[in-house]
């Protein structure tokens, strides 16, 4: 369980949601994980896509570009090309006057 989770040295965050429905608190949940925790990174699921769409747009809001993202998902056997957009979308959520998120992307819907 989880407590052997954490005696083994590892951490566990679960960032559920299906297709590319993930929401920019996702994203930066796992900016943070990644911030937080230097070295390898396993993150699982099905097919691999939505792993890899969370890791691109958790790239993208740390910095790299989405051309970098791009190639370096083809190089691991993901294409992301479609997601493009909605990586950026969620890496740099649209804000509203009062700097809040807009609500269509707060709730996944890219």
């Amino acid at each position: 369980g989880l407590l052997n989770t954490a005696a083994a040295g590892l951490a566990f965050l679960d960032l559920p949601f299906s297709g590319p429905n993930a929401t920019p608190e996702q994203v930066r949940a796992f900016v943070d994980l990644l911030a937080a925790r230097p070295g390898r990174v396993v993150a699982f699921c099905k097919s691999g896509m939505r792993s890899s769409l969370l890791w691109g747009a958790a790239s993208i809001a740390s910095g790299r570009s989405l051309e970098d993202v791009l190639g370096a998902a083809i190089r691991a056997g993901q294409n992301l090309d479609p997601a493009g957009e909605i990586m950026v979308a969620l890496a740099d959520p649209p804000t509203d006057e009062d700097g809040a998120e807009e609500p269509s992307l707060r709730a996944g819907r890219a």
